[in-house]
């Protein structure tokens, strides 16, 4: 392959799949998390990376509607103080598909309830934003580079959750 790696079909493809997930964020952020994408894709693929070298990098960066979804929701710092660490991932529903969920850790010693925690975020961002189902985790899955396994998050069978 000749050229810079953001050339490469794959490339091509997962950025264009980003556009579509970046549509709703504000113009800003959006920037921010495609120059992000763009500066970690070049360093880490050279211009003659091979297609599973290019879909090795892919998969280590995620989907990008979950890089998008983090990027609208905000995780941790946008769930309150009591909140040590967020993942928000998309549960399946059986009328719209999908809706928002998110797995926390809280801060040591930290009182709160789910409900409450679904109340100071649905009271900070839009209503298609906050998770319609909170759920508290010990520790989130990590892989081995430190990012999260939002493939390991599952909401327990009987969860404590709010509704909306």
């Amino acid at each position: 392959m000749s050229g810079t790696a953001l050339e490469h079909r794959l490339v091509r493809e997962y950025l264009t799949q980003l556009e579509v997930a970046l549509a709703g964020l504000p113009s800003a952020k959006a920037r921010e998390l495609r120059s992000q994408i763009a500066g970690h894709l070049e360093e880490a693929l050279s211009p003659d990376a091979s297609d599973e070298d290019v879909a090795a990098v892919l998969h280590q960066l995620g989907r990008p509607a979950d890089l998008a979804r983090d990027a609208q929701a905000g995780a941790a710092p946008r769930m309150g103080p009591a909140v040590a660490a967020a993942a928000v991932v998309g549960l399946a529903h059986d009328i719209l598909g999908e809706e928002v969920g998110a797995a926390i850790v809280l801060q040591p010693d930290a009182d709160v309830t789910t409900d409450a925690i679904q109340a100071y975020v649905k009271g900070r961002v839009a209503a298609y934003k906050y998770p319609r189902r909170i759920w508290i985790v010990d520790e989130l899955p990590l892989g081995p580079t430190g990012k999260v396994q939002r493939r390991d998050i599952r909401p327990p069978e009987q969860h404590e959750s709010a509704t909306p």
